[in-house]
């Protein structure tokens, strides 16, 4: 991490500790991660709190994956991440 990100003000005050997860996704799953036009991803962030973002499709074509990040409240992002269903 960068010296001295812990103490920025304003960084999620008061929103209890926060929560960064990447995850490394297959080219199949993709898809339906984010939705059509980024849909799922903006009601999933929409619901949890959760910030989602997903890296740009990759030029270079050994590279299939693409990269996930969640971030935010701690809580927010374990809701992102449950499983459609589990949720309490």
């Amino acid at each position: 991490g960068m010296p001295g990100a812990m103490g920025m003000p304003g960084a999620a005050a008061g929103a209890g500790p926060t929560r960064e997860i990447v995850l490394d996704c297959p080219p199949s799953l993709v898809g339906r991660v984010i939705g059509k036009g980024g849909e799922t991803v903006k009601e999933l962030s929409g619901r949890t709190g959760a910030r989602i973002s997903a890296s740009p499709r990759s030029e270079v074509a050994s590279i299939q994956e693409r990269v996930i990040t969640l971030s935010g409240p701690r809580d927010a992002v374990h809701a992102a991440c449950a499983p459609p269903g589990t949720r309490a």
